[in-house]
C-alpha cells in the first residue's frame, strides 16, 4: 500500500484475507494495527529487504501475524457494525439538517489523516474537507523529499515526489476534466508540470533507468505533451542497456489498467520476488515495454499515421498480450484498414474476441464481438456469445459498461438474439 492520506480500505480488505499488508511508514496504519498483527511498515528504500524478510519468516513470524490481524480485522469490520456506525452517522446528518444553517465544522487535518473512514463516514464528507486532507498529506510528502540534495535523491525518490506533485494537481481540478484542456495558468498544470520536471531530473541523473523513463512518458502523455511522451517512449524501445528495478513506484492504478497491465506486473512481481527467477524478471520487462509500444500507437493513430500505429499496437501485443484494451486498439485499427480484405476482418474479429475473453464483463467488447461477427458472415456465433453474455449476467447483480455500450448491446440483441431465439 502506497503512503495513503486517509485509512485504506484495501490494506483491511487484505488483512481480512490473511494476507499481510506493507503500507509505507507514516501512513497511519500503524495507529490500528501492529507488525504483530500483519501491518509491516517500510520506506521508499527498503521495500525489497522487508518483502525479503517476511517471506523468510512466513512460517514463524508473520504467518501467525497475518492469522491474528485477520481475526482482528473480522471482528472490527463486522458488517453488524458497521451497519450500526453507518446508521448513527445518518441519524446525525438528519439531525444537522434540522438545526439551523450554520458554518460547516472545521476538521483537524492530523485527525483527518488518521481517523478510520468507518467510523466518521468519510464517504459523506465534503469534497473540499477531502481536497484539504489529500493537499496536506501529499504537500507534505512533497515537503520531506524536495529539500534532499539531488545526489542523495534516489530513482523512487524522484518517483514518488513527482507522483505527490501529480495527486495534488488531481486534487485540484474535478475529476472530469481533461488534462490536455488544462490551463496553463491554473494551479492543476502548475502542479503538473511540477511532476514533470521532477521526473526529467531524475531520468538525466539516472538515464539508464527502465521505470522511471516510462513513468515520464505515461506522465507526459496524460498531462497534453504527447511530442515529449513519443520521444520518451522512443528511446525506450531503442535503449540497447537498461536498469530494471520492479520495485520502484509504477503509477500503476492512477492512470487505470487501459494502457498498462497493472494487475499482471503485480502478479509477476510476487512471483519474481518469492522465486528470483530470471523468467518473471523478464516478463515484467515485456509488460512495461508493451505499454511504452502502445503508448507510440496511441501517439501515431492520434496523429493521422494509422500505419504506423498499425505496427506499434502489433508490437506491443507481441510484448504482453494479455491486455483487453490492446486488442481492441489492435482490432479497431485492423477493421477499419481493412476494406475488402477478409483475411483482415476476420483478424479483426479475432482479436476484439480475444479482448473479450480477457474482460468477458464488458458489455460494449461484447456489443462490438456480436455486430462483426455478424457482418462477417457468422450470426449463428454472434447469438451464441450474446446467449453466453446473458447467462454469465444472470449469475452477478449489475451490468458494466456505460449508457452508449449498453445501448450498442441492447440494439444488437434486437437485431440478432432476439428474432434467433423467436425462429427456435
Amino acid at each position: 500500500v502506497r503512503r495513503q492520506p486517509v485509512w485504506s480500505s484495501r490494506a483491511a480488505d487484505a488483512l481480512a484475507g490473511g494476507a499481510v499488508v506493507l503500507y509505507q511508514e507514516g501512513g497511519g496504519l500503524d495507529l490500528f494495527f501492529s507488525e504483530s498483527e500483519g501491518a509491516v511498515p517500510y520506506t521508499e528504500e527498503n521495500l525489497e529487504a522487508v518483502v525479503a524478510r517476511v517471506i523468510d519468516r512466513w512460517e514463524t513470524v508473520y504467518g501467525p501475524a497475518a492469522l491474528r490481524g485477520r481475526t482482528r480485522v473480522l471482528k472490527e469490520f463486522d458488517l453488524t457494525v458497521c451497519m450500526e456506525r453507518y446508521l448513527k452517522r445518518l441519524a446525525l446528518l438528519s439531525a444537522e439538517v434540522a438545526r439551523r444553517p450554520r458554518e460547516p465544522q472545521q476538521i483537524p487535518l492530523e485527525a483527518a489523516l488518521r481517523y478510520p473512514p468507518t467510523a466518521r463516514g468519510s464517504f459523506v464528507a465534503s469534497k473540499s474537507v477531502k481536497k484539504r486532507v489529500w493537499d496536506h498529506a501529499f504537500a507534505r510528502t512533497a515537503a520531506r523529499l524536495k529539500p534532499l540534495p539531488a545526489d542523495q535523491r534516489s530513482p523512487n525518490s524522484e518517483n514518488i515526489l513527482a507522483f505527490s506533485y501529480l495527486m495534488m494537481g488531481h486534487r485540484d481540478s474535478d475529476f472530469d476534466k481533461l488534462y490536455w484542456k488544462l490551463l496553463p495558468h491554473s494551479n492543476t498544470y502548475a502542479y503538473f508540470s511540477k511532476a514533470v520536471e521532477t521526473l526529467e531530473a531524475g531520468v538525466r541523473r539516472f538515464p539508464n533507468d527502465l521505470l522511471l523513463r516510462f513513468n515520464l512518458g505515461r506522465l507526459c502523455y496524460h498531462t497534453g505533451r504527447s511530442e515529449r511522451a513519443y520521444e520518451v517512449f522512443g528511446e525506450l524501445a531503442a535503449a540497447t542497456s537498461v536498469q530494471f528495478n520492479p520495485l520502484l513506484d509504477l503509477y500503476g492504478e492512477d492512470f487505470g489498467e487501459l494502457n498498462f497491465t497493472f494487475r499482471d506486473y503485480v502478479d509477476h512481481l510476487w512471483r519474481y520476488l518469492v522465486t528470483k527467477e530470471e523468467r518473471w524478471l523478464e516478463r515484467l520487462s515485456a509488460i512495461v515495454m508493451a505499454s511504452a509500444w502502445h503508448y507510440r500507437g496511441l501517439i501515431e493513430l492520434k496523429w493521422g499515421d494509422q500505419a504506423r500505429a498499425l505496427k506499434s499496437f502489433e508490437k506491443a501485443l507481441r510484448q504482453h498480450g494479455h491486455n483487453a484494451c490492446y486488442h481492441e486498439q489492435y482490432a479497431n485499427l485492423l477493421w477499419t484498414l481493412s476494406g475488402r480484405n477478409p483475411k483482415a476482418r476476420d483478424l479483426a474479429v479475432r482479436h476484439i474476441g480475444l479482448a473479450w475473453d480477457i474482460s468477458p464483463y464488458c458489455s460494449g467488447l461484447l456489443a462490438k464481438y456480436a455486430a462483426w461477427l455478424h457482418r462477417s458472415g457468422d450470426p449463428t456465433e454472434a447469438v451464441q456469445r450474446l446467449q453466453a453474455y446473458d447467462h454469465l449476467m444472470g449469475r452477478i447483480d449489475g451490468v458494466t459498461g456505460s449508457h452508449a455500450e449498453l445501448r450498442i448491446l441492447a440494439k444488437a440483441r434486437a437485431e440478432l438474439l432476439e428474432p434467433a431465439l423467436a425462429g427456435q
